[in-house]
This record gives C-alpha cells, structure tokens and sequence, in this order.
C-alpha cells in the first residue's frame, strides 16, 4: 500500500488565461486548496483554513502485507483507493488543507529527485548555504517586485499526472509565503510555502499534468504583500523538488504503509507502529501550525483513522464508527485510561457521529455500531480530535460489492466532506453543489457556447452555485487553473459564450459549480472544434459512457476517467483537418428539443463505452435516445447523415431490449456476446493505414493504458451492411465492425469500444478511414445556411468590400440584391422542396443590398438561446478603400457568392425520387448560371473602357493589389485574393456550388451552348463535377483558376476545393486591359 503524505501550507494556485474575459481565480483541479469561490478573490470557502488528517491503514511494509486475508478484495489497498481518488479530492475542493499519512497519487511513470546541487538547476545571484536535502541549499533575500528566480528542469520518461513535493530548511526568518510557480502541459500554477516550520520534509504541492519535456518549477525572490505575514521580509531557501510517486521492492509507493511513506518524506516518528506513527504525525503538525498561528485551535482539526471491519453477525453490513473511550465504558477493547482533554474527547465524539449520520444520510451505508474503542491511534492523538471508521464488512458480499463501485465511491467521497462540514460549523452551513450534467458545446458564428445543467440536491437545499468556474485544456490532459464566470440561464440551461478560439482550434472544458461552500466536483469533460466564420459544425462527438467501475484488488490503473470524448475529439481532429465539430453528454439526447436540434448535424459520433455495467437496459443508448437518433436519420432529406457508435456489449443489450434499434439504424446483428480477441484487422473492402488494431484486455491494464474490455461483441450483417473489421491480427471470421451506406445514411458499429484502441496512431489511423466512408459532405461551405443565420452571412458579403469605397460598394450590393432576387425567384419556381434554403438566400440578400447592421440571429440549439451578435455591413463599407475598380471586382466576388447560395438551395437531391425537383434543380442552375454570366460580361466591358482611358492608372492599381495577400497560406479552405487582405472570416466564403446528380449534368451540358468548357470528374461519385465559367479571353489552363488581371495575368486568384471529394463548381473569369 502507500502512505499518505501532508502538506502544511495553505497552498494557493493563481493562474489568469490571458484569452479569456474572466477573472482571475485560485484553483483545485491540481488537488490543492480551493482559495476564492468569487471572481473578485474576497469569499472563502467556509471550510477555508481548516484541517484534516486522512489516516487508511494497512499496506506494505517492505516485505508483506500488513493485512492480507483471503477476501476478494485486498484490504491493504481497498481504503487507501478511496482516499486517493474521492476523498482528497472533495475535501480540497472545500477549501480544507488535506494531510495524509500515505501517497496521495497512484504510480507514475517516472520519480525524480532535483536539488540546488545537480544538474537542470539555475539560480545564477541565489548564495550557498548549508544543511539541506543533499548537504546545502541556496537563498536569497525577499524583496517586494521579483527580481531573481530559482529554477528546475528535467526530463520524464512519459507524459502523465505527477505529484509534486518540495522541502527547505526552516527557520524564523524566512519568508511566511514563499512564491513557486509551476510549469505544467495545462499552463502555469503560483503556490506558496511557509518556509518558517516544517523544514527538511517533503511538503506535498500538488498533481500536475506534465509531458516528458515541459517539467519546470520556479522559486521566485518575490514575497508578494497580498500574500505574505505583516511586516514580512524574509529569506527566500531553494532546495529539493520531488516529482513523481516512483517504488520499491517491486510495488508503487501507493502500496507501502503510512509509517514506511513518512519514514521516506523524512519525518521523524519515534515508531514504526503504524498506529503510534500516524498520531505522532498529527501532532507534530497540530504543534508547528500553531508556532505560526497561535490562535489556531484543536476545533479546527480532524485526525480520521480508516478500517475495514469483519467477523460480525453473518451477513449483515453497515458502518462501524468509534472514538476513543478515554476512561469510560468502551464498546470494544477493554478499559482505558484517560489522555484526552474533555474539549479533545468531545469534538471527537461529534466527529464520529456526524460521519455516521451523513454515512447513512448520504451514502445510504447502514449504521452498524455508534461507540468506543481503545485503538492506540485515538488514545495517542492527544491534540487532534479523532475517531475511526471501520465502514464496511469484508466477508459480507453486499458491503464488497457497495464499495467496489465507482459511483457508491463518488457518495463516500460527499459524504466525508457532509461530515466534517456538519462537524466543523453547523447542519445549516452551505455545502457545495452537485456535478454538472448535460454538459455540452455549440459553435455559433460569433462564439463557442458552453452549456450545462445543475441538478439539485435534494439533501442540502443550500447547495446552489453563485457562480462557475470553466477549465480549459489544449489536449484534454493539462488543465488551467479556472477562470470564475457566470453564465446565461434559459430554462434548466445555463450557457457562457467563450469568444477566443481561433477557427479550427481544437479545445476541452469542465465545468463545476461554486458557492460559500466551496467547489463541485467536475465530473465531465466535452470539446469542440471552432468553425471558420460562415461554416457549422458538421459532427457533433456524444459522450455516452456511463457504466458503472467496478474495483478488485488489481485493476485500480484500469478505471474509468470518464473524459473518453478526449480521444475521440484528438482524432477526428487528426483525421479530418477540415471539419468543425461540437461536443455534448449523452443526457441532451433524451430531451424532446434535441429531437430539432440534432438536425443541425451530419454526422453522430457516440461513445457508448462498456454497456453491460450500465443498470437497466441497453443504458449506454436509452430507449428517447435511440428514438432521436432515428429520427434524425431518417429525416434529413438533402442533408445526407451519418453515425458511429463504438462500444463493448452495446450489441448484446440491444438484440434483446432494442433489436429494431440494432438491425434497422445500426444495420448490425449479434453472432456472438464476447470475441475474446483484442485485436482486429481490416477486411478487404475497407483501407486503415494500420494493418491491425489493438484494444485493451482485462489483463492489460496498467499504467498509461485505457480500461479492459471486458466482452467485445462479435456482431453479424444484416439490412445491407458490410463487415469492415474482423477480430485476429491474420485471419478469423468473427467480425468486429459493420458498415453501411447507400446514397443518403451511412452508419458503423464497432464491437468495442474507441477509446479503448491502445495505440494513438492506431486510433488516428482507423478514424480517418471510419470518416472517410461515413462523411457524405466536404468540411463545411459557407453555403451551409443550417446553422447560420442570414444576417451572419449577409455581413459576411458586405465585409468582403473592405477593398471598395463606401458609393461603389453600395451600388454593387444594390445590382447583387437585385439579381440574388432573380436567382432566388427561379429557384422557388424550380423546387419547391427546397423553399425553406431559397427564403435564407433571399433574407441575406436583402440585408447585403441594404447593407444596415445586421441584427442578431439565434443559434439552432435551443438549449443554449444565446444570440449571436453580427457585425454591420455599413461599417465594413465606411472603412472600404476607394477604388472604383475593386469595388466591381468585389460585387463579382460577392454576387457569384450570392449565386452559389441560390444555386445551392435549389439543388435536388441524387436520392429524391421526385422528378419534377430534379428538373426544377436544372432550370434553376441554368437561370443562375447565366445571370452570373451576364452580369460578369457587364462589369467585364466596363472594366475595358476603364482601361483603355486609363491603362497607367489600371496598372498602378493592380500593382496595389498585389501587395494585399499575393498567395494563400495553406490553411483549409484557403485561397489567394490579390484584392483583398485574407483571414478565416473571408476565406471561407469562397465561390463553390455543389454539383448536381450525373443526369441533371449532361442535361445542364446540352443546354449551357458552350457555356461550360469542362466537366472534370473526381474520385467521389458522379456528383463531384467541376464546371469552369469562362467569361472572355482566355484563362492559363491551371485547376479551379480565378484569372482576374489588369494587364498581367500573375495576378489570379485561386478559388481552392477544400478536399478531393468536394462537390463544387469554380467561376472563372478572365480579364485583359489590353482588350
């Protein structure tokens, strides 16, 4: 087992993200104490500055186990598992300085000792002294602006959690808060150590996410006057640094006992008694707090030695609690003599009975026995109020299986810190809220809304959230420190827009409410890939895991994170650069409103985790979710649809409690409940650049590695759908995933789940080959009006004038208003069933022919109601350049926009069956071709009168142009406009009309005389076909030119298809000034 370690300082972690309009805010997620629960830094939680000391018993001595036993479960490692996990954890989130008498963190893959003595050390103006971890330290004199830091480096052996320690040597005169700052994957944490007491032991610090490179901690010269003693000038002692958690005699420092762990942070015990080591630690904490705080009372501390209990009456459970007897009759143990003040021996007995109650209150744990012991750790901890809780029986299977499941361990976690809140201050006291759920993100053109709900805690009606505290992480692993916000309520909906993420950045969050008492637990992680202005989010990631963990005495490294979103998010990122995606809980998808919001997607991708350990039926899809899936599927219309679901035992549950769930959305059956294989290849129809793919078993679990699988579903075919991996590295039939596809739905299921594909590579690689059979559409066009409002795109248009004066970009809106309207009106002409896109088209020309301020447009999701604020299109043409010259070249660009937009919204379907739509969808495509054909040869005879009286001044004024973004930079969607400065904005409203069905082509061919010099077919189906628009001369014979020149024909623009499989037409015209 492991001991537990403390840390005396009240530790405090300041870190502000500069990208966000947040303030700045202490933060726990690191495992330190929560230190402000507003944002302006002036409320503590009401548990603020109090203490306990957690006490699990047992663990490895070095040689045995101290308890062993034949139970199915090892009590060495059963309770120290609690503590680490859910205990320390709650209690830190209240504000509590947490001590433990073993290692606070599991093993890590690296344990590295630093020192002032050995390399990866710098601290150039700090003066050596001596004593100290490794016989000397360095120090340097406090000052209030900083102007010197010492600093440590190294190198791990692999990314992961690590805790950190630090030690000093102590005296009088150092600083009472000495700053550290803490470099980590997520950021940069600041904590603060007393430096006066406590010397020459490892104090722990934290839990930290770091990558093999980015270790670095500082010791800064600074004592901030916020945080330090009145009148504090001390010295400043840099030492030694302990990262990681490391082991001994084959077994993780996790396992050893407590007297073994404080042994080895060099606190000095006077015992090897487990019991008598645990109390003489307790009290030589008690005694160097109260150095530095005299007033700090025993009312303030709680010491909580942890058993397991067995042997009572046969088959009965619940929780035993006992103080010690001091002199009375005891319950257990005999006659004792007094050691406890009264004051001690009370505040024992109230601890003892509150964790009790809340035990039962909470937890629904029975009480077993209330009383008494003589435990020589209570006799002994004569200034710290203590009690024991022995709370389950190890030979009742019932007890076992209760504490063996990660969500009772969740209650456990709660209820440890109900009790000493109830102990401490009174029943009325505030206590932190629950966990959010529902938690989920929406892109919308001006922002990324955060959403979520709160549920309410039916035992403590003053566990209301004043406020939220957002976590933020780049790769789902290093985390911020927090940001506090509020947040927009709209029915049970509570939303915060986060306005800061690049187009295409890829991000991850956490939400947890907050309030007097403290900080929530937050339980959830979702993402999200921001859009490019004028796109959506084609896919949303659905984060379905919710079975139930249940804990053995081996399998601690293999339990659930709940955060799984995380690999999926990093691989469809990987595997699909150009499209945009949003994350959500699986909760939302049993709300009637999803039933419409899901209407805003293409492509569904659910994790579904290990079904069988969700209780109910078929729980990782419940019967409203499968309902809404459905319905989406089968209701998309021109909107072609796809979905993934990945998952251990979802095919066994559903072939009994949904089989028309499985055969007909799925398109999958089941031959078999387990395939016993962890490996599985590609069958020969489907390409994955991995000739195998590897996912973890039961008994390869360890550290770094993803949870077993406990029963990975053979499945069967069925409804069409073709096998495309079969379980065994080189051969078997068993199948492992199904597909199908025909010209509107896709789907895939996968008999295991995802997350659980060992290999990164491994994972990136079969995503990508997963995506690119199940994504019908490109990454989204800026015709893509589901989601984004008209006013959006109408600003967008105007925006695209920033090259043209404020009269001459009026006038070319005014011709492209009223075109648009001539497209629009053939197009309703043309297909009715395409009236709800040709009414989008003829709101946003309007808005550009007015070219006003755009009003605000609500996103599609209900859920969020957060109103998107768009830009005017008047101001974006007061601040436009005048040239008459490019203010026509922009109409052009606007209005075959414009058009594309028309052209779009009238297009039909290859799978209608609707004839008379698909002959609309031509009249419609040839009308707006040959208006933009039209208004290109007007403008394009006016340019060559300009020319011709004015060749020098044309010339000049090419010339100017081609200093504004001559090439495009690469990026998705991109494309070089010598007219204008590029960024994403604009660049994702480039000229593109999705082709139409084969048929509707050849047709469009013999009606256009000539109009069309090409059709290029790709390596999509007959629907990816370019058209090239000729308008005069002639253009160089490169792919998808834009050729638009004064007098040299350098000076195009490249109108770039944003993947092979894109459905487009490309616009070209050409001009010549000589002409």
């Amino acid at each position: 087992m492991h001991p537990g370690h403390c840390s005396s300082r009240l530790v405090t972690v300041a870190f502000a993200l500069s990208w966000l309009t947040a303030a700045f805010v202490r933060a726990d997620i690191h495992n330190v104490p929560t230190q402000y629960v507003d944002a302006a830094n002036t409320t503590r939680p009401n548990l603020y500055g109090y203490n306990v000391v957690l006490s699990p018993m047992y663990g490895w001595t070095g040689s045995s186990w101290t308890a062993g036993g034949s139970y199915s479960i090892l009590e060495d490692t059963f309770m120290q598992e609690i503590l680490i996990q859910y205990v320390q954890d709650n209690l830190a989130n209240a504000g509590l300085n947490v001590y433990m008498t073993r290692e606070r963190w599991f093993d890590t893959p690296d344990e590295k000792f630093l020192d002032d003595s050995l390399p990866g050390f710098s601290a150039p103006d700090w003066l050596p002294y001596g004593g100290g971890y490794l016989g000397g330290v360095r120090y340097i004199k406090g000052t209030s602006t900083e102007t010197s830091y010492a600093a440590y480096t190294t190198t791990l052996a692999a990314d992961g959690y690590y805790p950190v320690y630090m030690r000093y040597t102590e005296h009088a005169n150092r600083a009472s808060k000495t700053l550290v700052r803490i470099f980590h994957s997520g950021g940069t944490s600041t904590v603060f150590l007393r430096q006066q007491t406590r010397g020459d032991i490892w104090q722990y610090v934290g839990r930290f996410y770091f990558t093999t490179t980015n270790f670095r901690v500082e010791i800064s010269n600074q004592v901030t006057a916020a945080e330090a003693a009145p009148g504090d000038t001390g010295y400043i002692v840099a030492d030694g640094i302990r990262v990681g958690c490391g082991s001994a005699t084959s077994h993780p420092r996790w396992h050893f006992t407590g007297t073994n762990f404080l042994t080895y942070l060099n606190y000095s015990l006077g015992s090897t008694d487990q019991e008598t080591g645990h109390a003489a630690y307790s009290s030589l904490l008690y005694n160097e707090e109260t150095v530095v705080s005299p007033s700090n009372s025993f009312a303030s501390w709680a010491h909580i030695q942890m058993k397991t209990n067995c042997c009572g009456t046969p088959g009965v459970g619940g929780t035993t609690s006992v103080s010690y007897s001091n002199g009375r009759s005891a319950t257990y143990g005999g006659a004792t003599s007094v050691t406890l003040s009264t004051n001690v021996q009370n505040r024992g007995d109230l601890l003892r009975d509150k964790f009790q109650a809340e035990m039962s209150r909470t937890s629904g744990q029975p009480v077993y026995v209330t009383g008494t012991h003589n435990y020589a750790e209570l006799q002994l901890n004569t200034l710290v109020p203590s009690f024991s809780t022995l709370p389950m029986f190890m030979d009742v299977p019932a007890d076992v299986a209760k504490f063996a499941s990660d969500y009772f361990r969740e209650s456990l976690g709660r209820t440890f810190y109900k009790a000493l809140l109830r102990s401490f201050l009174s029943t009325s006291a505030v206590a932190f809220p629950l966990p959010v759920t529902h938690l989920h993100t929406i892109n919308t053109q001006t922002s990324v809304n955060i959403c979520w709900r709160q549920p309410t805690d039916s035992l403590e009606s003053t566990a209301v959230p004043t406020a939220w505290k957002l976590y933020t992480s780049s790769d789902g692993r290093g985390w911020d420190d927090g940001v506090i916000v509020s947040a927009a309520l709209t029915g049970s909906t509570y939303c915060y827009m986060h306005t800061s993420l690049a187009p295409w950045q890829l991000a991850f969050f956490k939400v947890a409410g907050v309030n007097a008492g403290g900080e929530a637990m937050s339980k959830l992680t979702t993402a999200v890939r921001r859009i490019a202005f004028g796109t959506r989010a084609t896919m949303v990631l659905v984060d379905g895991v919710r079975g139930d963990f249940t804990f053995t005495s081996t399998n601690v490294e293999g339990r659930y994170t709940r955060d799984y979103i995380i690999q999926h998010a990093l691989s469809v990122a990987a595997a699909a650069a150009g499209y945009a995606f949003d994350g959500a809980a699986n909760e939302i998808f049993s709300d009637a409103s999803w039933a419409t919001n899901l209407n805003g997607y293409n492509t569904v991708i659910w994790l579904a985790g290990t079904d069988s350990q969700v209780s109910g039926v078929a729980g990782a899809i419940s019967s409203a979710q499968q309902t809404t899936i459905t319905t989406w599927m089968n209701s998309g219309g021109i909107q072609l649809r796809s979905l993934l679901v990945s998952g251990s035992e979802v095919a066994s549950s559903l072939a009994t409690a949904s089989p028309s769930f499985l055969s007909g959305t799925l398109k999958a059956g089941l031959s078999n409940t387990n395939s016993g294989i962890y490996v599985v290849r590609p069958a020969s129809s489907f390409s994955v650049a991995s000739s195998t793919v590897t996912f973890n078993s039961p008994s390869g679990i360890g550290m770094g590695k993803p949870y077993g699988v406990p029963s990975p579903d053979a499945l069967s075919t069925t409804g069409g759908s073709a096998p495309i991996l079969n379980y065994g590295a080189t051969s078997g039939s068993l199948i492992a995933g199904v597909l199908f596809r025909d010209v509107s739905i896709a789907s895939c299921l996968l008999g295991f789940p995802f997350e659980t594909i060992v290999s990164k590579t491994e994972r990136d690689n079969l995503m990508e080959a997963l995506l690119s059979q199940l994504v019908f559409t490109p990454a989204p066009l800026a015709s893509s009006l589901s989601r984004a409002s008209a006013s959006a795109i109408a600003t967008s248009m105007a925006s695209l004038a920033t090259s043209a004066s404020a009269a001459s970009a009026s006038a070319s809106l005014a011709t492209l208003a009223t075109l648009a309207t001539l497209a629009t009106e053939a197009s309703q002409q043309a297909a009715a069933s395409s009236s709800a896109y040709e009414t989008s088209v003829a709101s946003a020309a309007s808005q550009a022919s007015d070219a006003s301020a755009a009003s605000e447009a609500s996103d599609a999701a209900a859920t969020s109601a957060t109103l998107l604020s768009a830009a005017s299109a008047s101001e974006a043409s007061q601040q436009a350049a005048a040239s008459s010259s490019s203010a026509h070249e922009t109409s052009v660009a606007s209005v075959a926009s414009a058009a594309s937009q028309a052209s779009a919204a009238a297009r039909a379907s290859d799978s209608a069956v609707n004839v008379a739509a698909i002959i609309g969808g031509v009249v419609g495509c040839v009308a707006a071709l040959l208006l933009i054909l039209l208004l290109v040869v007007l403008v394009t005879r006016r340019r060559r009168r300009q020319a011709k009286t004015n060749n020098v001044a044309s010339i000049r004024d090419a010339e100017l142009r081609m200093s504004f973004n001559p090439t495009a930079d690469g990026a998705p969607n991109e494309f070089a406009n010598p007219l204008f400065a590029h960024d994403h904005a604009t660049e994702a409203l480039y000229d593109s009309l999705s082709a139409p069905s084969a048929a509707v082509a050849k047709q469009m061919e013999a009606a256009d005389s000539g109009m069309y010099d090409s059709v290029r077919p790709t390596a999509q189906v007959d629907s990816s076909l370019y058209d090239s628009v000729h308008a005069a001369g002639q253009v160089e014979p490169s792919t998808n030119e834009y050729a638009n020149t004064t007098n040299a024909q350098s000076n195009y623009d490249e109108l770039q298809a944003p993947r092979s499989d894109a459905v487009q037409y490309t616009l070209v015209v050409h001009n010549q000034a000589s002409q």
